[in-house]
């Protein structure tokens, strides 16, 4: 990664490709975030997924044309919206319910204002799930439509601007990262952020958009949602979902040239700490607009709010419990874990948590492979379906798992985590001197760490920084 990280350096120090545009976009942000590199569905959709994809199209179908019957589209919102742009991927269930985990605990907390809020629903992964309690629109279509009108645009910029695309693509080259994309990707992405900005202004401005929110912002849909709230003059935030450092590739140092920063960039971060929040403070200014503000991890907050602790699952227990959360890696349980599984003490429950884009073969080969344990009822396997992971984490002793961001989420309410990958030991290395990140590379070395593991007690109080943040966001509005 530290390579990486050196090329997108060296390429915003020679400062070329960061003042290139690309049919009215600009070509960096684009391209830098491209380079992060995402496991891709391999297996085919299960007969359950597809009629579950038809519903949600038919459903969608069904909203447009009652929209066009209604003259819904053309109503403007009574009062000013607070817009969240959010995705089936960040759903959860707790109590039945689905409920979006970055969304939903700050749209309670506006409501407390007398906000009004609404959640636009794109598809950004292959996951598919009930909608939430709350009211969300789908915008699928209208981007679909952004998709179609702008393949004439992206041939048009192929044929007649020709040099200028051999242009980026040598640029590409020179900064050795032509592995990750070419100039006629950037066409097609840059045609679609295009219009898809303006689908989404004439959506925004209709709901009278004070202030909008994503989750993952660099995803191409999403940088046009960011583009909408910039060309409305209207902030944006992006709410942290993970990892938000100097490793990540969309978080990692940003230069811009002339100090103009990119519209495709939210305006404002929404942190869980203050050691996320000061890797972005390095580089965002006051001066550009950008804000960043420590809000806490909404999520977390606002399920321990709502917790009934008279459920058993929450009840003090003598066993230990270890929770293992997987990640969408191509080998997700490395042999070192499954011997540490098969060979550990009988007092020991492990917790399996598949990641929410893991494949159903994946899942499938992991249950397989750990059946032994599972029939003798030592062992878990949960989806985000199950109780929601924030409930799980203070239940459990110890949380292992390869590098992910669960980590965070682990240390918050001072539960320690080993990682069993190198990356894992330098994206967390604040925590090491704290002793809430250990690092395993042998099962004989896991064993022993589980000699650190206590048997859960209570649940951790939370913290109130929602509520402290959005008052500040909501303040800085008015």
């Amino acid at each position: 990664m530290s390579e990486l990280m050196d090329k997108i350096d060296r390429i915003e120090a020679e400062g070329v490709l960061p003042r290139l545009g690309l049919n009215g976009i600009d070509v960096w942000p684009l391209l830098r975030v491209r380079l992060i590199q995402k496991t891709k569905r391999t297996d085919s959709l299960r007969i359950r997924e597809i009629f579950s994809v038809c519903r949600i199209l038919l459903n969608e179908i069904v909203q447009v044309v009652r929209d066009l019957l209604t003259l819904q589209f053309l109503r403007k919102s009574e009062s000013p919206t607070v817009v969240f742009f959010s995705h089936p991927g960040c759903l959860a269930k707790y109590h039945r319910s689905w409920y979006d985990r970055y969304c939903d605990p700050i749209v309670d907390e506006l409501l407390s204002h007398g906000m009004r809020s609404e959640i636009l629903e794109y598809s950004a992964s292959t996951v598919f799930k009930s909608p939430t309690a709350l009211p969300r629109r789908s915008v699928n279509l209208p981007l679909i439509f952004a998709k179609v009108i702008s393949w004439p645009i992206a041939m048009w910029t192929k044929f007649w601007r020709k040099a200028e695309l051999d242009r980026i693509d040598s640029l590409i080259e020179e900064g050795g990262i032509a592995e990750f994309i070419s100039a006629a990707e950037l066409n097609k992405l840059s045609a679609f952020v295009l219009f898809a900005k303006w689908v989404l202004v004439m959506r925004l401005r209709l709901l009278r958009c004070k202030v909008g929110f994503v989750c993952c912002y660099y995803s191409s849909s999403a940088m046009a949602f960011v583009a909408a709230c910039r060309t409305l003059g209207v902030p944006v935030y992006d709410i942290q979902h993970g990892v938000q450092g100097q490793e990540h590739v969309a978080y990692h140092q940003w230069v811009f040239p002339d100090d103009r920063s990119y519209e495709t960039l939210p305006t404002g971060f929404w942190c869980w700490d203050n050691e996320s929040a000061n890797c972005l403070k390095q580089w965002c200014t006051e001066a550009r607009g950008e804000k960043v503000v420590v809000g806490g991890n909404v999520w977390i907050e606002y399920l321990f709010n709502q917790l009934e602790r008279d459920d058993p699952f929450y009840a003090p227990s003598a066993r230990r419990r270890v929770l293992i959360s997987l990640q969408p890696l191509a080998q997700p349980l490395r042999p070192l874990l499954i011997t540490a599984i098969m060979d550990s003490a009988v007092d020991i429950e492990w917790v399996v948590r598949m990641h929410p884009v893991m494949t159903a073969s994946q899942v499938d080969m992991i249950v397989a492979t750990l059946k032994k344990v599972i029939d003798e009822g030592r062992l878990i396997v949960q989806s985000d379906e199950h109780t929601p992971l924030p409930l799980v984490l203070p239940t459990v002793s110890l949380h292992v798992t390869e590098f992910s961001s669960v980590v965070l989420e682990s240390a918050s309410i001072g539960l320690p985590s080993v990682v069993l990958d190198e990356k894992g030991l330098m994206l967390y290395r604040h925590l090491t001197p704290l002793g809430l990140v250990y690092y395993a590379g042998s099962s004989s070395e896991l064993s022993r760490l589980m000699d650190i593991c206590k048997p859960y007690s209570d649940m951790s109080p939370r913290s109130g920084l929602t509520e402290s943040a959005v008052r500040q966001i909501l303040l800085e509005l008015n």
